[in-house]
């Protein structure tokens, strides 16, 4: 799994939902990623609906989490609560 770390390096080694939960880290830093990596090709996202993209890009980061958990989170986000069906 993925870990996340304090920007000024007084905390390391907590998950996505522990940042998450945190807001901020002890030290008042922000909570980053530890040895980020691309995961998705382009041009496979390209094909994708906004909810979809979404859910793949969310999942390379909130490794902690699981489809069940991330799917309808990124559904709900952009269904037709909204005035206008374009995405901004």
């Amino acid at each position: 799994a993925l870990s996340y770390e304090s920007t000024r390096g007084g905390q390391k080694g907590v998950t996505a939902s522990q940042a998450i939960l945190k807001g901020l880290a002890e030290d008042g830093g922000l909570f980053m990623l530890q040895d980020p990596k691309a995961g998705q090709d382009l041009e496979q996202l390209a094909g994708m609906t906004y909810q979809e993209t979404a859910y793949e890009v969310m999942k390379l980061f909130l490794t902690d989490y699981t489809e069940e958990e991330l799917k309808p989170v990124s559904q709900n986000a952009y269904d037709d609560k909204f005035d206008t069906e374009e995405i901004a």
